[in-house]
Parts: structure tokens; sequence; C-alpha cells
């Protein structure tokens, strides 16, 4: 059971129905709306998530260098991450075709991604050394 006693099978499906009816009566548009709340959300959350992490992390004990022989384990990952595929074509119709613009999406769309991960590892391996962060397991 979750919170307020609804089993979690329970949520999803009233979760789903829910959303698949709003988006069904608003469209395109309240698609859109909603994507860029939940964005903005999503953006605010890993702050508060790497600030948060970062004030807790001993940069001192960090791992930095790491061990090469755990980089085969990544490649699932790597391959999860390739997504261009998936995008550019969306990108294309949704900027009309303009070069000048969908050059710019990609790289800006890229940049942000990039930045995200490099800042969420940097405070793992600040925190990898303390035990968790102070989060009960250690530090």
């Amino acid at each position: 059971r979750g919170a307020g006693g609804v089993s979690s099978g329970a949520a999803a499906a009233g979760f789903a129905v829910v959303m698949g009816a709003a988006l069904a009566g608003g469209g395109v548009r309240l698609a859109d709306a909603l994507n860029q709340v939940l964005t903005l959300v999503l953006l605010g959350l890993f702050t508060v998530l790497t600030v948060g992490g970062a004030a807790r992390a001993d940069w001192s004990a960090a791992d930095w260098a790491g061990s090469w022989d755990a980089a085969p384990a990544t490649v699932p990952v790597i391959f999860l991450a390739l997504v261009y595929h998936d995008l550019v074509p969306v990108i294309c119709s949704y900027l009309a075709g303009d070069v000048k613009k969908i050059r710019r999406a990609i790289v800006i769309g890229s940049t942000a991604p990039l930045v995200m991960f490099l800042s969420w590892d940097t405070v793992a391996l600040g925190l990898a050394g303390t035990g968790g962060g102070g989060g009960g397991g250690g530090g």
C-alpha cells in the first residue's frame, strides 16, 4: 500500500486515466504546457538534489580516477543515451525545417543534459566518500 492507503496499481491506473482524459480533451497545447511545467519541476528538484548533495559532499575523499574495470557495465547506459534517432525528426518537424533553429536546439538541448550529467556525477563522487551524504549510512 502506498500513501493514503491506495495500492500502487490503483494509483497508477488512476493517474493514467486522469492524465489520458486531460490530454485527450486538451490536445497538443495542453500536452505541451504540461510538459513544460513538469520539466521546470524536474529542473527545480534536480537543483535541490545537487545543491543539497554538494553541501554534504566530502570533496577531499572523492575518488576522481575510478576504476576502468567497471567501464563495460556502463555500455547499456551509453546506448540508452543515444536517442538522437528519435529526437531529430521531431525537432525538425517542430521547428518547421529551419536549419539554424534546429542546430541551435540540438546544441543547447545537448549542452543542458551534459551539464546536468556532469554535475550529478560530480556530486555523487563527492558523496561516495561520506557514506551516503549523511542519509543514515555514515558520514
